[in-house]
């Protein structure tokens, strides 16, 4: 590099900088805008973020109300959320808006690193990269020598300069062209040859943003794209149609055919239209679907329905036809001629003859257990295989059981040959069961009838795994799984399936291996469903290791949390967390997660339970709330989980992930990948349109997530003390709540019952009372005494003279004066008037009451003997 300037490391540092910045200026501004404002972020305004919260709880509520069907509460709802707004507007107006602040920031940010460039722009104007006849790009020679207009004179007349930045920035760019997608022809390089993708090819191609990773069925719409792409192509050049699978299927000795292909560009022709396809994939569906026979009753005016029929599909056949397919299959016809004569497809013929091969090849115990079902149907006798077994006769047990089954019915029923069910029957039923039987009483000395029994249990059902059982397998496949673990290198993990073995997950009911069974539960029945509700619909990817956690979380919410027993000196988190800290099976990544104020707050709310009406639905809600408490604590609230998928997924969400749902930043729906968002991307990196419908999300490459973060975990003590405090205001926000329900019942409108029970309470309560308890005492004394008396008197004293009565009235007049002056002598408290005015009151009520009823007895029977009177006359 020669110019006036000396030759440094700072003028070459100089020049390739600015020619990045005037390549990548949009990013480089954004990145530096971005990094500016979270440093000069301020913290937001509690009154804000509680009004903003209200607002969002207010339109959720809102969205759950007809506005036809409950007019006033909808109206009323709506009024209260433009109360609401209004507030929320006077509250911005009063505190600075971020969007101003971050748009000062933008614009700040934007004129610095400008004025930066240019000023960099103008020291690189000097330096000359070297010197080049200036005749050869004339009159572009200004061009070359930018920023500079005119020469610096560090060539010579006859020479032009080509300066240091245009030499920079040339390159730069001719990096880019190698890097890219397009090949110098103009296709896309992963549609030039059927060969296999390397991993630094599939690295480039996810660098802009496609995925060719994932594995999606072809669409009719595709499958027809194919069609058309080669009928256009065979029609250019004179070919027959009958010819694609010969033609596509040439291997390198057929050189001719081979040129031919390379000459006319035949494989991104092929693959025109379908940008997020890779070449190979096309290839081996366009080999699968054109066939022979296919293609000669084809008719390409109408490709849709055609395709459709013969690959989309699905056809059952009857026990007959299988029954015929296996028959031809043992005489030894091939796959094409047993579909010819049964008048079926060749790709459903070989599809039906490769399930019945390996129907054949299985040994399970599921299989076991229903061939052995099967066979009980069809003649065999279990009463005299058990006696044949404790007499201990080999010839008859093998021999004569298998003489009673009638095996061309069996055969039928099965959809095996004769021949296997024979074999079938002797080597995995009858040869288990004799080995089984000699075992136990050789070896373990049990009784003939205990050694039967066991022997008996290989062919009868063994019992399904439990809720807990799976819960256990998922948390070893969590312990085991590594960071960059997928799940397809969990399934040939040997050491995971002997770990699942020594913790006793074994001998439950599957049709495959054990591991295989428990692989598939989780991998495909609990993950798949997940993936496609809440992960699939999102921008970034996550790692399989975080989908197994966020389940396992997610169903012991639901239902080992829950269950474990808490004294009254504890809290719930205090438990849950002794409980996994203790776990020798839990995850640090479990451990950690649990070491968090917001997850504490969640395990001490109020589990409303399977409320959705399904358990796996519940189950995947917990675990969506799971994940959104982990990415809070992960990204700290920079992560908004989209609204739009909330909605969908958590119709029962819970109050404390719904507070951080409205405390988290960002837009609503800044991280929801839709399918046309997909699309768009692809057609935006590939610029090439995608000329059928999309109906999945993973053609787009995701940003994959960053690494998890240092140990950030609270202190114990002091979660523990937080979840005290929590628990406290849990019960008195359930008690103000059922306080407020009470308050607004109507007295009026309880059952009379309940009214009469509450004011015989509040009288006993008032007799309570020091001076009314000392008067009822001196009158249950004297009450006691009178009965007594009369209880004890003879025949005699009743019939004494009248004056002897005469007396005890009088006495008892006396008393009863004494009583009433030292009533009158003491003021009666004004609980006891209280006391009267109620007693009055309800008298008063009571004789309303009865008088009312006896009004409707009146009624009823004046109406009785009206009807009676007309039937009479009648």
């Amino acid at each position: 590099m020669s110019s006036k300037n000396e030759i440094s490391i700072f003028n070459v540092f100089a020049v390739i900088s600015s020619a990045i910045f005037a390549i990548y200026s949009a990013k480089i501004i954004s990145a530096v805008a971005s990094m500016v404002k979270s440093i000069a972020k301020s913290k937001p305004n509690p009154k804000l973020v509680d009004l903003k919260s209200k607002i969002a709880q207010t339109k959720r509520k809102l969205n759950g109300i007809s506005p036809t069907g409950e007019f006033a509460k909808y109206f009323k709802k709506d009024r209260e959320l433009n109360k609401l707004n209004d507030e929320l507007a006077v509250l911005e107006a009063e505190n600075p808006s971020e969007n101003a602040k971050n748009l000062k920031i933008d614009t700040v940010v934007r004129v610095l690193l400008q004025m930066g460039s240019l000023v960099l722009l103008r020291y690189v104007s000097g330096i000359t990269a070297y010197c080049i006849p200036n005749n050869i790009f004339w009159p572009f020679n200004v061009m070359i020598r930018f920023p500079a207009v005119f020469g610096n004179d560090s060539c010579p007349s006859e020479f032009a300069e080509v300066s240091g930045f245009a030499l920079a920035f040339l390159m730069i760019h001719l990096v880019n062209l190698v890097e890219g997608l397009y090949t110098p022809d103009g296709y896309l390089f992963y549609h030039t040859s059927p060969a296999v993708l390397t991993k630094k090819q599939i690295q480039r191609v996810e660098e802009h943003g496609i995925n060719l990773r994932a594995r999606n069925q072809f669409t009719i719409e595709e499958s027809v794209q194919i069609f058309k792409n080669w009928k256009e192509y065979a029609e250019n050049h004179k070919m027959k149609l009958k010819n694609a699978r010969d033609y596509i299927k040439a291997t390198k000795k057929e050189k001719h055919v081979v040129k031919h292909q390379e000459e006319n560009q035949f494989w991104p022709k092929l693959c025109a239209g379908l940008p997020h396809r890779h070449c190979n994939t096309i290839k081996v569906r366009a080999v699968s679907m054109m066939t022979d026979n296919f293609l000669e009753t084809l008719d390409w005016n109408d490709l849709e329905k055609q395709i459709a029929e013969a690959y989309y599909t699905h056809v059952h056949y009857d026990d007959v036809t299988l029954a015929k397919a296996r028959h031809l299959l043992d005489k030894g016809y091939s796959g094409p001629h047993v579909g010819e004569i049964l008048d079926i497809s060749k790709m459903k013929t070989i599809k039906i003859l490769d399930n019945l091969r390996k129907l054949e090849t299985r040994d399970d115990p599921k299989m076991v257990q229903n061939f052995f079902e099967s066979a009980q149907a069809f003649g065999l006798d279990v009463e005299k295989l058990q006696r044949l077994l404790i007499a201990q006769d080999e010839e008859r047990f093998f021999r004569k059981l298998r003489k009673d089954v009638k095996f061309e019915e069996m055969s039928l029923k099965m959809h095996m040959s004769e021949q296997s069910c024979k074999l079938f029957l002797k080597e995995q039923i009858l040869k288990k069961i004799w080995d089984e039987f000699h075992k136990n009483v050789q070896d373990e000395g049990k009784s003939e009838q205990e050694a039967v029994e066991e022997a008996m249990k290989i062919v009868l059902p063994k019992p399904e795994l439990t809720s807990l059982e799976k819960i256990k397998a998922l948390e070893i496949f969590c312990k085991k799984c590594k960071k960059d673990d997928t799940s397809a290198e969990l399934a040939k993990n040997g050491k995971l399936a002997k770990k699942l073995k020594s913790k006793g997950i074994t001998g439950f009911q599957c049709d495959q291996s054990e591991y295989g069974a428990i692989y598939k539960l989780i991998t495909h029945d609990l993950m798949i469903p997940l993936d496609r509700n809440v992960f699939d619909n999102l921008r970034r990817s996550f790692r399989f290791q975080l989908k197994l956690h966020v389940l396992l979380w997610g169903w012991k919410r639901m239902e080992v949390w829950e269950t474990l027993p808490v004294k009254k000196s504890e809290t719930r988190y205090e438990v849950v967390l002794r409980a996994e800290l203790e776990n020798p099976l839990a995850s640090e990544t479990t451990k950690k997660f649990l070491k968090n104020r917001d997850v504490a707050e969640w395990i001490m709310e109020p589990f409303s339970g399977k409320t959705s009406g399904i358990s796996g639905s519940r189950r995947r809600e917990l675990a969506t709330e799971a994940f959104i408490l982990y990415s809070h604590r992960k990204y700290g609230g920079k992560f908004k989980f989209p609204a739009k998928l909330c909605r969908q997924v958590l119709p029962n969400i819970s109050k404390s992930v719904e507070r951080i749902l409205d405390e988290s930043e960002g837009d609503e729906n800044q991280e929801y990948l839709s399918r046309k968002d997909a699309k768009k991307a692809v057609e935006s990196a590939a610029d090439s349109k995608i000329s059928v419908r999309v109906k999945s999300k993973k053609i787009m490459a995701r940003h994959e997530d960053s690494e998890d973060s240092e140990d950030d975990s609270e202190d114990v003590e002091q979660l523990l003390e937080y979840a005290r405090g929590i628990e406290k205001e849990w019960a008195e926000q359930r008690r103000r709540e059922i306080q407020e329900v009470l308050e607004k019942a109507d007295p009026k409108k309880r059952k009379k019952k309940f009214r009469m029970q509450d004011e015989e309470g509040s009288d006993r309560e008032l007799e309570l009372h020091d001076d009314i308890h000392r008067q009822k005492r001196a009158l249950n004394k004297i009450i006691r005494a009178q009965k007594a008396n009369e209880r004890f008197k003879s025949k005699e004293f009743v019939e004494d003279s009248s004056d002897s009565d005469g007396e005890k009235v009088q006495n008892d007049e006396e008393e009863k004066a004494k009583r009433d002056q030292e009533d009158s002598e003491e003021p009666e408290p004004e609980s006891v008037e209280k006391e009267k005015k109620k007693k009055k009151k309800r008298r008063r009520e009571n004789s309303e009451e009865i008088e009312e009823d006896n009004v409707d007895i009146e009624k009823k029977k004046k109406k009785k003997r009206r009807k009676m009177e007309e039937n009479s006359d009648l």
